[in-house]
């Protein structure tokens, strides 16, 4: 349930707490938040950085370094998808 909370509040983008939003997103850790991640992105860039320290713990969390690759996402968020992909990759997890 809360996942899909976060999830929702991810897409409303609320300014005064979307950078927490984002810190939580990236400590839980779950891939279920990146086409959320990627929606964001795609409407709102200044999100971007955000967005892919977020991306960057889940990808972390997610498989060993050798096997990373770039998620997939919904249709309509690919070009977020992408940006945030390109962006995350050279972002370190905190």
């Amino acid at each position: 349930m809360a996942l899909y909370d976060l999830r929702e509040t991810l897409e409303t983008r609320p300014r005064a707490v979307m950078r927490a939003l984002l810190r939580a997103a990236g400590r839980i850790g779950d891939a279920s938040v990146v086409p959320a991640l990627a929606r964001v992105v795609a409407e709102d860039a200044a999100l971007l950085d955000g967005c892919a320290d977020a991306l960057a713990a889940i990808v972390a969390g997610e498989a060993p370094e050798d096997e990373r690759r770039a998620p997939s996402g919904p249709t309509g968020a690919s070009d977020g998808l992408d940006l945030l992909w390109e962006r995350a990759k050279g972002a370190r997890p905190r």
